[in-house]
């Protein structure tokens, strides 16, 4: 486990390596530096898996990260495409959940007149989990 809150990422992860760095690099979140640590931790024939995104309109801060076509052929990287779900499995679930045999969790459950704070939260990226609109 390395905490990328102190010393630059990519440099813990080397160090810990022995220089060569790490098969799989998994980065939840999304963010330009981040990522681009994550590329820059990888081992030869390493894999970037991109689990979730901090969307756009959500957060200024937000911007993409470019990746060197030709780091990624010299190092034989993968980033491998990843899907969200479809919507059989997605219409499965409301089903489940109407039947109750799952709890939806709700970190920041809002009412109408609390949205617009929710909505800041949101550009924020201070919401731990998940939002939702409650309505009467």
């Amino acid at each position: 486990m390395i905490d990328a809150r102190g010393e630059e990422l990519s440099k813990q992860v080397l160090a810990r390596t022995g220089g060569r760095g790490v098969e799989a690099a998994i980065d939840f979140v999304s963010r330009r530096r981040r990522s681009k640590a994550c590329i820059r931790s990888l081992a030869p024939a390493g894999r970037l898996v991109i689990v979730g995104t901090a969307p756009n309109p959500c957060s200024a801060r937000t911007r993409p990260f470019r990746v060197d076509p030709g780091l990624m052929l010299r190092k034989m990287l993968e980033i491998p495409r990843l899907r969200y779900v479809t919507l059989a499995e997605l219409a499965q679930t409301l089903e489940l959940l109407r039947q109750k045999r799952l709890k939806a969790i709700v970190t920041v459950p809002s009412r109408l007149e609390q949205l617009e704070e929710a909505h800041q939260l949101l550009r924020q990226n201070a919401i731990p989990g998940r939002a939702a609109a409650v309505l009467d």
